[in-house]
C-alpha cells in the first residue's frame, strides 16, 4: 500500500512553508509532505545573488508598517529589516516626447522596507524549521483525486485523496491538501475528481495572480560607480515613456544595484534586447556611467509556468483577490485553498500570504 501523508502541501513558498512549519511547531506528530514544482523553493519569492555583487529581488520585495503579521514573522525568524532608500528626488518622465525631470518627492510619504540580506532569507529560515517536514521538488501536481481506498474505507466519505504529479510515477496518498497555488493557475493545470463547483472554476479563472505579467529587471554596479547618488541625480525613477517603468536603488552593505520594473509589454523581446533598452534608458538619466554595470538580472513573470497561467481576456491586477468563496472548504473538506491570493486582507502580497497561512492552521484546531 502506497505510503500516505497526514497533510500534503502544494507549492514551497512562503505561504506553504509557513503553514507546514506552524504544524510542525503545533503538532510535531503529524506527518507533512510538501509538493514543489520547482527544482528549488520560493515561489514568487526569487532573490538573485552572484558573485560579489549586490542581491537582486526578482520577486516579492518590500513591506510597510501596515504588514503587522509578516513584521512578527520576521523578528520571531530573527532576520532584520533596511529601508528602502528613495531619497527626497525622483526623476519623472513624462513621455517620451519631452525631456525628464527632476522632481521633489512628497516628505512622510510612508516608509517602505526589505528584509535586509534579501527576501529569500525568509524562505531559508522556514525551512530550518521543518526537521520532519519532507519537501519533494521537480513534482508538478496534474490531479487530485479520490482514491481507490476510500471504497475500502469504512471510515465514509471523508476518506483519502491521490496526488499525482507529472515527476513521480504513483499518485500521493493524504487526507487533506492544502493548494498554495494561484487560484487561476490551480484550476487551470489541475485536473480534480469530482470536479471542483463551477463557481470557485469561474471565479478562478478570473482571478488576477499577483506579479505574473511583471519584467523586474536589475543592474549591478561596484562601490565607486554610484552615479544616481550624485547631488545632480536621484536614486529613483518613474518612467512613462518606457521601457523601465519605475527603479529603486536596492544596495546593501555596500554592494550596489539598481532593480525595478519593465513595461509588461516587453516580454517578446529577446533578454539582450530587453537589457540593450533598459542600458539605453539608464544612460539618458544618467549619462554613459550607467553602462559600466556589472552584471543584467532580469525575470519575465510571464514566462514562469508555475506561476502565470495564459488568459485570453483582460484580467485588472488584484482583480478576485481576497475572494471568499477561495476560503471554503472543499471536496468534503478535504482541499483547502491558501496562498495569497485567497487572503481576505493585502491579498497577493507576502503579509497576504502570512495572513493566510495562520488562519489556515487556525481553522485546522491547531493554533
Amino acid at each position: 500500500m502506497q505510503k500516505t501523508s497526514d497533510i500534503i502541501i502544494l507549492g514551497a513558498g512562503l505561504s506553504g512553508l509557513l503553514i507546514a512549519a506552524q504544524i510542525r511547531e503545533k503538532s510535531p506528530e503529524k506527518k507533512v509532505l510538501i509538493l514543489e514544482a520547482r527544482p528549488q523553493p520560493g515561489g514568487r519569492i526569487r532573490t538573485v545573488r552572484s558573485g560579489n555583487s549586490a542581491p537582486v529581488e526578482m520577486g516579492a520585495t518590500w513591506l510597510n508598517s501596515s504588514h503587522t503579521r509578516l513584521l512578527a514573522l520576521i523578528d520571531k525568524l530573527g532576520l532584520d529589516l533596511v529601508q528602502q532608500f528613495t531619497g527626497q528626488k525622483a526623476i519623472y518622465e513624462f513621455s517620451g516626447h519631452e525631456p525628464h525631470q527632476i522632481v521633489h518627492l512628497p516628505e512622510n510619504g510612508g516608509a517602505s522596507f526589505r528584509v535586509k540580506g534579501g527576501s529569500d532569507r525568509l524562505i531559508h529560515a522556514l525551512i530550518k524549521k521543518l526537521d520532519g517536514v519532507q519537501i519533494r521538488y521537480n513534482e508538478p501536481v496534474t490531479s487530485i483525486f479520490e482514491s481507490k481506498e476510500n471504497k475500502d474505507s469504512k471510515k465514509g466519505a471523508a476518506g483519502l485523496l491521490s496526488v499525482e504529479t507529472s515527476g513521480h510515477k504513483e499518485a500521493f496518498l493524504t487526507g487533506l491538501v492544502i493548494s498554495t497555488l494561484p487560484p487561476r493557475l490551480l484550476t487551470a493545470t489541475v485536473n480534480f475528481t469530482p470536479a471542483l463547483p463551477d463557481e470557485v472554476m469561474n471565479i478562478s479563472s478570473q482571478t488576477h495572480t499577483w506579479m505574473s505579467e511583471s519584467i523586474k529587471s536589475g543592474f549591478t554596479y561596484a562601490p565607486d560607480n554610484t552615479f544616481w547618488l550624485r547631488p545632480d541625480s536621484a536614486a529613483t525613477f518613474f518612467s512613462n515613456a518606457g521601457p523601465l517603468t519605475e527603479m529603486y536603488d536596492q544596495s546593501i552593505d555596500g554592494k550596489h544595484a539598481l532593480v525595478g520594473f519593465m513595461h509588461d509589454s516587453f516580454h517578446s523581446r529577446s533578454k539582450k534586447e530587453r537589457e540593450g533598452l533598459a542600458l539605453e534608458q539608464l544612460n539618458r538619466f544618467f549619462g554613459k556611467s550607467a553602462s559600466g554595470f556589472m552584471e543584467y538580472h532580469e525575470c519575465v513573470w510571464s514566462e514562469e509556468v508555475y506561476t502565470h497561467s495564459p488568459h485570453k481576456n483582460f484580467i485588472v491586477p488584484h482583480q478576485n483577490n481576497g475572494h471568499p468563496i477561495f476560503r471554503q472548504p472543499l471536496m468534503d473538506g478535504r482541499l483547502i485553498l491558501a496562498g495569497t491570493e485567497t487572503a481576505a486582507t493585502h491579498p497577493g502580497y507576502m503579509e497576504g500570504a502570512v495572513i493566510r497561512a495562520e488562519e489556515v492552521v487556525r481553522e485546522l484546531g491547531l493554533g
